[in-house]
């Protein structure tokens, strides 16, 4: 098993163990807040959120592990700042942390 490999594993294992939240949305959606959910714990942090540009760059929020998190993370859009307005990188189309 490759490093990558190792790391998707957990990542997976992570996810997996996150409890489903009434308010979870079926599908990807809402293993995207589980993901956050995991991801704030294993940092730690007090929340965490998935931003997404999309090719013609409309950016939103994907998914947070909280409603404080989803609305601390929109805010940088509409205050045009934050960790993601100022490093938006359309060009490279890989991701920004």
């Amino acid at each position: 098993m490759s490093a990558v490999d190792g790391r998707l594993a957990q990542v997976h294992a992570l996810v997996a163990a996150e409890p489903h939240a009434p308010e979870d949305a079926p599908g990807a959606m809402g293993a995207l807040r589980r993901l956050c959910s995991a991801a704030e714990k294993a940092i730690p942090a007090s929340g965490a959120g998935l931003s997404v540009i999309t090719d013609s760059g409309v950016r939103g929020v994907a998914a947070a592990s909280d409603a404080a998190s989803a609305r601390i993370d929109g805010l940088q859009y509409t205050l045009g700042e934050g960790p993601v307005p100022g490093r938006v990188h359309l060009k490279e189309a890989r991701p920004r942390v």
